[in-house]
């Protein structure tokens, strides 16, 4: 069984889950799986995997009888255990997927949380929660040292396997570019990813005028890539509404992981708010600078050497356009960088798999 925010339109899900099945066939070859989605068809019809509907009330007895039949339970990959959106009064993301771990645990099936990335937890109730929860799991395996030491922060001193977001080993189908049908071949764009986030307006007009410097400076025309369904493409046309009138710029359709990757790997450079935005950057190589609305995305770049690209949300106009500015400059040994840590992290990512395979093996 997998668990995680499947079904629900996010591209960077959607590649978690892809590369997850991708290295959980191979290291595990003829195990069943059964995905939990949001939208079980869509799940079943773009990943090739059996899925049933992850609703915890109306499909409760169909859960309990999965688990009682299942060897094992992945939680993850993804940031699952955070309280900070959706906003709400209760912290509805670690109440709900906790409630599947423990539900599986009461079904006798073992559990493990895979490449998960854990916080920010502001809440205490949800801090509570997971101190009393996860010593419950079979096994943990974290994507990065913020995820752990917030884990040894709560007190959760058993062995933390570190590895890496599943995407790292993944490779998508070759597909073409679908911006170079709107740009020519010869032409460099800049891959731009956003995302809603609170105080838009304080950081909306900053993006908007580093983006505009990036075409004045380079000719670099912006391509906004919506990642997840509805929220990111209303937020990149806001930013676009920002910009001089008569600007080129393109927004692209809501797209797959694999079109979107095609698209990262095609551009000159990214300015990434989301994760794996940065993450299909570095995979190709693209010089990239990360929007750190969350740790995860400081986390990320740290991991390859790269912790100075990881740029406040809120950093003033100049800040961040000086950032982009060397990042462009540099650009082959950013690009180096990234290719040194990438096999690291490939292999860390694959461990996840391997981890999973040994649980199933246990007595």
């Amino acid at each position: 069984m997998i668990s995680g925010y499947y079904g629900a339109g996010n591209a960077g899900d959607e590649a978690i889950l892809a590369a997850m099945l991708a290295a959980l066939r191979a290291e595990i070859p003829g195990a069943e799986m059964v995905v939990l989605s949001r939208d079980p068809v869509r799940t079943m019809a773009e990943h090739g995997v059996k899925a049933v509907p992850r609703d915890l009330g109306r499909h409760f007895f169909d859960l309990v009888k999965l688990f009682r039949r299942a060897d094992l339970l992945l939680s993850g990959g993804g940031g699952l255990l955070q309280d900070s959106y959706p906003p709400r009064f209760l912290p509805a993301s670690v109440l709900y997927y906790l409630a599947v771990c423990l539900l599986a645990k009461l079904c006798g099936c073992r559990v493990m949380l895979y490449a998960q990335g854990l916080g920010p937890l502001r809440r205490p109730f949800a801090r509570l929660l997971l101190r009393t929860i996860l010593p419950w799991m079979d096994l943990i395996a974290v994507r990065d040292e913020v995820s752990r030491d917030l884990l040894h922060e709560l007190g959760i001193m058993r062995r933390v396997h570190l590895t890496a977001d599943p995407v790292l080993a993944w490779r998508p189908d070759s597909l073409p570019n679908p911006v170079r049908s709107v740009l020519p071949a010869e032409k460099p764009y800049l891959a731009v990813s956003l995302r809603p986030w609170p105080e838009e307006e304080r950081w909306r007009p900053v993006v908007a005028g580093v983006v505009e410097r990036a075409f004045r400076t380079w000719g670099m025309v912006p391509v906004f890539l919506p990642f997840a369904r509805g929220g990111d493409f209303l937020v990149c046309a806001r930013v676009r509404a920002c910009m001089a009138e008569g600007l080129p710029a393109i927004i692209l359709p809501e797209l797959g992981p694999a079109e979107l990757y095609a698209a990262v790997a095609g551009a000159g450079m990214v300015l990434g708010m989301r994760l794996h935005s940065l993450i299909f950057a570095a995979l190709d190589r693209v010089p990239a600078v990360g929007l750190a609305y969350d740790p995860k995305v400081t986390a990320f770049l740290s991991s390859l050497g790269l912790a100075e690209l990881a740029k406040p949300l809120r950093s003033p106009e100049e800040e961040l356009w000086s950032t982009l500015a060397k990042t462009w400059e540099k650009r082959a040994e950013v690009a180096a960088r990234m290719g040194s840590s990438l096999p690291w992290l490939a292999g860390l990512a694959l461990a996840n798999a391997r981890l999973a395979r040994g649980l199933l093996r246990e007595d």
